[in-house]
């Protein structure tokens, strides 16, 4: 009883910075900051939205369990099912949204997706481990822990924060409410970092009679070259746990030292000056230049997809800094889990690793003009980068659209083959090919009416193909059964 209450005080605390989302069943709310709401479940599906973090969604869809289909302000789509929050319980479930800083202070705390016991599993961390506060849902308290955003019950996580007075109306048994002054404590918690091999010791909250504890001064030093020893260290505005945080760092990390301030150190990473706690900065030797550290050692990649989202950190929740496309030259710096991180046009960030790779990008008129052969399951790879794109009646291009011969001349334009323009025509390029016999990379050239052929897609196997299908589908992949397999169709191989 007296832990339910203290959660209802630090709620009451929290409300400096409030908004307050409601959710019923059947919906959700989104977790994330600027969440895509996709055409389909993948990423490779264009963006037709992007939804707050707060927002309550209408859900439509869980059976597949990465991607659930939702309706937001009347659009439907997709968005990742680790960036929504289903709301099982009939009754509103209230999110208090503030900033703060807190610890894990138990062993084995399991980190959910959603503020439920029923809700999937993130991770699992022990005493000590840090967590950013973002809110309060009934018995569970919503944070970021190592970049991603989910949930931990209120009973196993220990909140520091240093909140204005709040008033509010606390609701009370049996009807009515009661109004509650709640004033935090005036002196930040201290910031001491624990050692990773050792549980943090309790801290106990000074009497509000006393005077907050003075940030210590910055003390300059010698610049000196270094590196971050450890992983998913922070690294803060200020010399403090619950300054933000902007960006998080691995081993390895190169920084230059510039100064200290008690237990941290003042330090430059990628030309941005912030702090970090010391026992994570290594040094080795001093700097010839502080303000220019030296270019990091990269190699070549490139972009393997469309619509692949550049983020600040590697986290689904960090700040979006722009878009990629098939293609895109970046360099490669290394990874951080199941992320790249990389740089594009001065910018360094990190990108899902599944959409890059290391390399010299050739494009497939340069394998066309040095010879190399062209297989027919290159042809359909290259087609599938365009799934999602607009459908436009006479379009050839990505910039305006495809109409359904136009996608198939444009995918094999950039191999070197010249297709006729019309579905019709181009049943006579290349050569016949049996239904039983399909590979990828051979086009399929469906009927309309009795002999007329009036739509053409292109086969990627399995008994599927990517075609332009319509001005309300865009480009999508279909099988090859059902419904056009009665309407039958003609096989012709151009390879």
């Amino acid at each position: 009883m007296r832990k339910k209450i203290l959660r209802t005080i630090l709620a009451a605390a929290l409300l400096s910075t409030l908004f307050t989302v409601t959710a019923y069943a059947e919906s959700a709310v989104i977790t994330g900051d600027n969440v895509n709401l996709r055409s389909g479940p993948g990423m490779n599906y264009k963006v037709v939205g992007s939804i707050p973090r707060g927002a309550s969604v209408k859900v439509e869809d869980r059976s597949n369990e990465e991607w659930n289909a939702i309706t937001y302000d009347g659009t439907y789509g997709f968005i990742s099912a680790n960036l929504m929050s289903i709301t099982e319980d009939p009754s509103a479930v209230q999110v208090v949204a503030t900033d703060g800083f807190g610890r894990v202070n138990a062993m084995y705390v399991r980190f959910r997706s959603g503020p439920s016991d029923d809700s999937s599993v993130l991770g699992e961390y022990n005493v000590g481990k840090e967590a950013t506060i973002t809110g309060i849902a009934g018995d569970w308290t919503e944070c970021i822990i190592d970049g991603r955003s989910g949930f931990v019950n209120s009973d196993y996580i220990d909140v520091e924060t240093n909140g204005a007075v709040a008033v509010i109306d606390l609701p009370q048994a049996g009807g009515g409410s009661q109004t509650a002054t709640v004033k935090p404590d005036s002196t930040p918690a201290p910031t001491v970092a624990p050692k990773a091999t050792q549980a943090p010791k309790a801290t106990q909250a000074p009497k509000a009679t006393q005077a907050p504890k003075a940030t210590p001064a910055v003390k300059s030093v010698a610049s000196k070259a270094g590196y971050v020893d450890g992983d998913y260290v922070s690294f803060r505005s200020g010399p403090s746990n619950s300054s933000a945080i902007i960006n998080t760092y691995n081993r390895g990390k190169e920084l230059t030292l510039t100064g200290t301030s008690g237990d941290w150190s003042v330090v430059t990473i990628d030309g941005q000056s912030g702090y970090m706690y010391s026992s994570y900065v290594k040094t080795t030797g001093t700097a010839q230049a502080a303000a220019t550290p030296a270019p990091r050692k990269g190699s070549a990649g490139y972009i393997t997809a469309n619509h692949v989202q550049f983020r600040g950190g590697p986290s689904m929740t960090s700040k979006n800094l722009g878009e990629f496309f098939y293609g895109d030259i970046v360099t490669i710096y290394g990874t951080s889990g199941d992320w790249t991180e990389l740089s594009y046009k001065d910018t360094t960030g990190y990108v899902f690793s599944e959409y890059v790779k290391k390399g010299q990008f050739k494009t497939e008129s340069s394998k066309v003009a040095t010879g190399e052969k062209i297989t027919g399951r290159e042809v359909a790879d290259f087609a599938l980068n365009y799934v999602g794109y607009n459908y436009r009646w006479g379009g050839e291009s990505p910039s305006t659209g495809f109409d359904c011969s136009g996608f198939t001349s444009f995918v094999y334009k950039q191999f070197g083959y010249e297709l006729n323009r019309v579905a019709c025509d181009q049943a006579k390029n290349g050569k016949a090919v049996s239904n039983d016999k399909l590979q990828p990379g051979d086009i399929l050239c469906f009927y309309s009416s009795g002999s007329y052929i009036g739509h053409v897609g292109l086969y990627i196997g399995d008994n599927m193909f990517v075609h332009a299908a319509n001005s309300s589908s865009g480009v999508i992949t279909s099988s090859v059964t059902g419904y056009y397999a009665t309407r039958g169709f003609v096989a012709r191989r151009i390879l």
